[in-house]
């Protein structure tokens, strides 16, 4: 099957020196982990393929998107860049790895931005409450940004 339509298993992140993950139990399109940074703060990690959930609805997913969800009540900046890097270096067809954090929550924004994402959207997510706003933070691989300065130029003129 074509690597577009079944990108395979979600992949364990690249982590920086010292960094570990242990518990790791795979499904067909997740990954979920215990983190552990340097300095000892621990967590729980998952990475998702966007496709399998609520996301292909708010915004166009590609097959090898990641989303990302923490819990780390310390450190959860750090580990947020961490992964996410260690995500797109895993898996070098990833363009973007996706944060949803609560649109009302400037903390997890805070960290969101500091670990080196960026906002894209606020969108409505189905949640058991019935809906609720998220902002998508993300973070995208220099070839998914990368600009042609050139725009304007026509070539041969």
């Amino acid at each position: 099957m074509s690597d577009l339509l079944d990108p395979g298993l979600v992949r364990l992140p690249q982590l920086s020196e010292g960094w570990q993950a242990d518990g790791v139990e795979w499904t067909t399109r997740r990954v979920r982990f215990q983190i552990t940074s340097p300095a000892g703060d621990a967590g729980a990690a998952t990475l998702t393929r966007c496709v399998g959930g609520p996301l292909p609805d708010a915004y166009p997913v590609a097959s090898h998107d990641l989303e990302l969800t923490l819990a780390m009540p310390a450190g959860r900046s750090q580990a947020l860049g961490v992964l996410a890097r260690g995500a797109l270096a895993a898996d070098p067809k990833c363009r973007r790895v996706v944060v949803a954090v609560p649109a009302d929550d400037g903390d997890a924004r805070t960290d969101a931005v500091d670990a080196g994402l960026r906002s894209v959207v606020v969108v409505d997510l189905p949640d058991a409450s019935g809906a609720s706003s998220w902002e998508l933070m993300v973070l995208e691989p220099e070839w998914v940004t990368k600009v042609d300065i050139h725009l304007d130029k026509v070539p041969g003129t």
